[in-house]
């Protein structure tokens, strides 16, 4: 289960991770910040650290 739990936090920091980086590759840009990419960072991270202490707890 641990291991589950660790994957998630995975994919979803590196979902989050990636919509953070298209947020500031357009700002770059100059098109501008996207406000729902900021927020599937947010969310993203989020999750990761919520399923990384999910699998701490486990321990």
């Amino acid at each position: 289960m641990k291991v589950l739990f660790y994957i998630l936090a995975a994919c979803s920091g590196v979902f989050g991770f990636l919509a953070l980086v298209r947020s500031v590759e357009s700002y770059l840009a100059g098109t501008g910040m996207n406000g729902l990419m900021i927020i599937f960072a947010a969310l993203g991270l989020g999750l990761a650290r919520f399923w990384t202490k999910r699998a701490r707890m486990l321990s």
